[in-house]
């Protein structure tokens, strides 16, 4: 962001200009002349620098962690008609009447090192290849495969979670700042999450009622190309 570049090259400035009064200062003081202003005014500068650098990095990362929220959501919508639409031809959700609960996390190859099933319950593991492939089954179709914009974790998972428990499943997305539909996790992580079986107390909704919600679609309507859809188009076939 340019905004971003803007501060880092106040940063410069203002270590340049550290360097140049704590200079001015010495001179002063060998020449035996007041210098206390020019050392006050160096160490402005030092701290001027440092607040420029920090906001040149927090703002461009919280601006780009706004715009990955958004393709979260918007994922969310796509996975959540899917898995509606996928249940409306072959009469169940996917994996439904297994035994144990049963989890599928959705993540590309470059994000597959961050994914780790820490779950220490019995269930049965799927990987996006299994859930890919029981979606296209039972829907007689290709599908798209969308994951998370993000690559590395900072903060939150990077990758997206469908589980079923019996006849109830949710599917969860990870986001970066709080939505009047999503909970609390930890500091800047928060999860929106759907399920068939909608909950007010813990926050599921419905895929149909939650798209309904004027607070979801303002969040959802923004359309991206560029490093978005780049991105999108280099895993879009990951598991085939």
């Amino acid at each position: 962001m340019i905004i971003g570049r803007i501060l880092c090259a106040l940063a410069v400035v203002f270590i340049i200009l550290f360097f140049v009064f704590i200079i001015v200062s010495i001179v002063r003081l060998i020449k035996k002349k007041s210098a206390k202003k020019y050392f006050l005014i160096s160490f402005a500068c030092l701290f001027a620098c440092f607040i420029s650098f920090y906001l040149g990095i927090t703002i461009p990362e919280q601006a780009y962690q706004d715009d990955c929220d958004v393709v979260r959501l918007q994922h969310l919508s796509y996975y959540g008609n899917l898995i509606e639409e996928y249940k409306d031809k072959v009469g169940k959700y996917p994996f439904e009447g297994e035994e144990q609960q049963v989890y599928a996390f959705i993540y590309n190859k470059n994000q597959k090192e961050y994914c780790v099933d820490t779950n220490p319950y019995s269930h049965i593991q799927k990987t996006p290849a299994e859930f890919f492939s029981e979606l296209e089954s039972g829907l007689g179709h290709k599908i798209d495969q969308l994951f998370d914009p993000q690559y590395v974790p900072s903060g939150r998972p990077v990758f997206y979670i469908y589980m079923i428990d019996g006849n109830q499943y949710f599917f969860a997305v990870h986001l970066s700042k709080k939505y009047p539909f999503s909970k609390k996790v930890a500091s800047k992580y928060y999860k929106t999450e759907i399920s068939n079986i909608p909950d007010e107390e813990y926050q599921f909704y419905k895929i149909q009622e939650l798209e309904k919600s004027e607070d979801y679609k303002k969040a959802t309507n923004k359309n991206f190309g560029g490093y978005f859809e780049l991105r999108k188009n280099q895993h879009i076939r990951e598991y085939q």
